[in-house]
């Protein structure tokens, strides 16, 4: 009998306190800029959007953003509103106005209710979000240019380059000097890197021993399934340019370097090379807990991103999915979403009789 043992990172092996904050501090930055005040997210209502599948802060902030941008433009309507993000929130402090507390947590019940397979977090919430659009009369005039607005705000939240959410809360965690070594651009601001900064472990020193002492015994087989950011998986020859090493910061902080990563690098290489959107390989996608299985068993990461594909989308088994035999696996998740998206993957592997 083999064990596999599937580790989430944040809230499961170290306290992602620098996550949090820079949220946070991301929602208040663009709140601020439209001339509302700083109005963001609490800690519990952080934890709703978790709950509810968007465990990314990418696609969270860039909710809540959008979301307060909506009751602003509700509270007092323009009468024409610029097609570019900067623009618009500009030309709507030129008319400051005080906005009662957001309602966060109902957003992410909302979104959370239209993710499935074939919706992805950030579609999820452009349709939530555009449909509050659409519901007051007041937004007809400037409906056309909104939308320019929300799709900036919520069509490319996995890049950098196009996110202007995701390059602020990038500048947050990772700190300015780690913005150059990582994007190859220079920083738009100095920022200490919260990661490192508000970060704390939680895994027990005695228990992270024992898993090294099993794990180089074979009594397991541990991998890290995350959707943290990591760097390209070992022995794909590609460049890390671009690819933020979150996952691997977090893996030094419990110290567990041995074990390898799925997280949102590998499944960006995955994503590269198959011609998929990134969106619909991470969790809840089967994609990444088949890939992170096949980690486990085989400790061969690239190998395992190209089985779990072939696996969901063509359903051919290939090594290291082939082959598992009597294999138990054990998923230690902090959101619902991980737990289910292993369970399609474990319900995948026994339609092909593993």
């Amino acid at each position: 009998m083999r064990h596999l043992f599937l580790f989430d990172i944040d809230s499961v092996l170290v306290d992602p306190q620098g996550y949090l904050k820079a949220l946070q501090d991301t929602v208040a930055h663009f709140t601020r800029l439209m001339g509302v005040g700083e109005l963001p997210p609490s800690a519990q209502e952080v934890r709703a959007f978790e709950a509810h599948g968007l465990t990314s802060e990418w696609d969270s902030a860039a909710a809540c953003v959008a979301h307060v941008l909506l009751e602003r433009l509700a509270a007092k309507p323009p009468s024409a509103l610029p097609d570019i993000l900067q623009a618009a929130l500009s030309a709507l402090a030129e008319a400051p106005l005080t906005l009662p507390p957001p309602a966060y947590g109902p957003l992410a019940q909302r979104i959370g209710a239209l993710i499935s397979p074939g919706t992805t977090v950030p579609e999820a919430a452009l349709a939530v979000l555009w449909q509050d659009a659409l519901t007051g009369e007041e937004l007809a005039p400037v409906l056309p240019d909104l939308g320019q607005v929300l799709e900036q705000l919520l069509g490319h939240t996995y890049d950098f380059h196009r996110s202007p959410t995701t390059r602020h809360f990038q500048h947050l965690v990772l700190g300015d000097q780690a913005i150059r070594q990582t994007y190859g651009v220079e920083p738009d601001f100095d920022a200490a890197a919260y990661l490192e900064t508000f970060d704390t472990r939680l895994l027990e020193e005695r228990l992270g021993v024992r898993l090294h002492e099993a794990s180089s015994r074979g009594a397991l087989f541990v991998a890290l399934y995350t959707a943290r950011p990591c760097l390209p998986p070992s022995g794909a020859g590609t460049a890390p340019l671009g690819y933020s090493p979150e996952a691997e910061m977090a893996r030094a902080l419990a110290r567990l370097d041995a074990f390898p990563i799925v997280g949102l690098g590998s499944l960006r290489w995955l994503a590269g090379e198959s011609g998929e959107s990134v969106d619909h390989l991470v969790k809840p996608s089967p994609v990444q807990a088949l890939a992170a299985i096949g980690t486990a068993a085989s400790g061969e990461v690239v190998s395992a991103l190209r089985a779990a594909y072939a696996l969901r989308r063509e359903g051919k088994l290939r090594p290291p999915l082939r082959g598992l035999g009597d294999t138990t696996v054990h998923v230690f998740e902090d959101a619902p979403v991980g737990v289910e998206a292993a369970r399609r993957a474990v319900r995948l592997l026994g339609q092909e009789d593993v």
